[in-house]
């Protein structure tokens, strides 16, 4: 059995489409990468690093401003919405 030429072109569509957004998960992971090169060198044995050591490098890369919110961290992009009266609710 043949397959319509339009089902040819939806399957192409979606493969492209998941193709897209692996590729934006693997600029992220770049960025990740990039940001986490700072703090540990290539190749750095993580053994050599305390738990306190690693969860204090966690909680800089994650209380880092962001471009995408105006310079200002997630945390006060989230108190923001809490306090603007605009949060969704279940």
């Amino acid at each position: 059995m043949a397959v319509p030429v339009t089902d040819h072109k939806a399957q192409r569509l979606e493969a492209h489409a998941h193709l897209k957004s692996k590729v934006a998960g693997l600029l992220g992971l770049k960025v990740s990468n990039r940001l986490l090169r700072q703090y540990l060198p290539k190749g750095a044995d993580l053994r050599t690093f305390s738990q306190a050591d690693l969860a204090a490098i966690a909680h800089e890369l994650n209380h880092r401003p962001r471009k995408i919110h105006g310079y200002r961290t997630s945390a006060e992009v989230y108190a923001d919405l809490l306090n603007s009266g605009d949060v969704l609710t279940a």
